[in-house]
């Protein structure tokens, strides 16, 4: 009777483990990106009688999870490369193997321990555990698209401010400033709407504060409110490239 039993077990073994099946994403995922997998064939009650193995597994992480009656897994992975995932699935091999470790240490004798061993050995021999392996690529994440232009600043009023030291204006720092206060571009400027403004650095600390580390006499563009500075740098000794900077801003 025993051995008709044990026997049976051993029948019975091959028609109950069935095939199974991991899907896997089709295209690599990004690194760090949670990937949630599907393992069809095997029921939520029969997760805890799976082997699941990732392969690098330093920088991959496994977690089995189950809803809606169906069984997943859920990856995620650190680094960048092809992940193999084995999942074997033998629970009569898995339930023996127990049987036998329990009984031996628990330090029972019987004549059925002897065979249950023996029947262990056959089992995993002769029926193999169901396997099956998929790769899940795992890529890096795609370069950041290069930055496009800037967008045009809109045109429109702008204050043209001179930033200097009066005590030590040279003659031709003077000659700038005279021309553009009086001459063709201070009419061409006042035209467009645009306002000249020139300050002593010991009376405007607050522009001071706007030119920090420019060598003075500095130049600085504004909106027309002079809130929102568009072009600042030391002044160019011609009014011809004064002129073209406040067109640079849309000036």
């Amino acid at each position: 009777m025993r051995r008709f039993f044990l026997a049976a077990i051993l029948a019975f073994t091959c028609s109950w483990v069935s095939a199974i099946d991991l899907v896997v994403p089709t295209a690599p995922i990004k690194v760090g990106a949670v990937a949630t997998l599907q393992m069809r064939g095997l029921g939520p009650a029969d997760q805890e009688k799976a082997i699941i193995e990732v392969s690098p597994k330093d920088s991959a992480t496994i977690i089995p999870a189950a809803w809606g009656g169906k069984s997943f897994l859920i990856f995620q992975a650190t680094t960048a490369g092809s992940y193999e995932i084995k999942i074997s699935l033998n629970p009569w091999v898995l339930a023996l193997k127990d049987a036998v470790e329990v009984s031996m240490a628990s330090g029972a004798q019987s004549p059925l321990l002897g065979e249950l061993v023996v029947l262990h050995q056959k089992i995993a021999t002769e029926f193999p555990s169901s396997v099956v392996k998929a790769t899940v690529v795992v890529g890096e994440p795609g370069p950041n698209p290069p930055p496009g232009p800037p967008p045009p600043t809109p045109s429109g009023r702008r204050q043209i401010v001179i930033v200097r030291e009066s005590a030590e204006a040279t003659p031709s720092q003077s000659r700038v400033i005279v021309a553009l206060r009086d001459g063709p571009t201070a009419k061409s400027l006042r035209d467009r709407g645009h306002k000249l403004f020139v300050v002593d650095k010991d009376q405007s600390p607050e522009w001071m504060s706007i030119v920090t580390g420019i060598a003075l006499p500095a130049l600085v563009i504004t909106d027309e409110s002079g809130k929102q500075v568009l072009s600042k740098g030391q002044m160019p000794l011609s009014v011809p490239e004064i002129e073209q900077t406040v067109k640079s801003t849309g000036g």
